[in-house]
């Protein structure tokens, strides 16, 4: 795929991104400056202050090379990346490749560490 450099990235996995607009309260934009693909704006603010809006933006999904920055970016937490299929080459015998790749798709960025009280 390509990115906003010109440049060619192979893509090893598919993902989804989701926001959750209550914690991204200021749309700080850190996701969509980090994205090299371009798939992430910050949307437009309403003309009037009362009116609601969403901060982020997903723009083209497609685009999205599933490589984390803009989860590692979010300081809230707001912006999850889900990575839905991991793409391989070749055969794997060996037993420890499945699970291995079951595992990808479960990696998350962006939990939250849980203090013991």
């Amino acid at each position: 795929k390509k990115l906003l450099n010109d440049r060619i990235a192979k893509q090893w996995a598919k993902a989804t991104v989701k926001v959750i607009d209550e914690e991204c309260a200021k749309g700080c934009g850190s996701c969509a400056e980090v994205c090299p693909s371009g798939s992430i704006v910050i949307a437009e603010r309403p003309e009037h202050g009362w009116e609601m809006s969403k901060n982020v933006e997903i723009v083209d999904e497609d685009a999205c090379v599933a490589c984390g920055a803009c989860d590692n970016a979010c300081p809230t937490g707001a912006l999850i990346l889900e990575i839905t299929e991991v793409h391989t080459s070749g055969e794997f015998e060996e037993r420890y490749w499945p699970p291995l790749l079951e595992r990808l798709k479960t990696l998350r960025w962006s939990k939250k560490e849980e203090t013991a009280e």
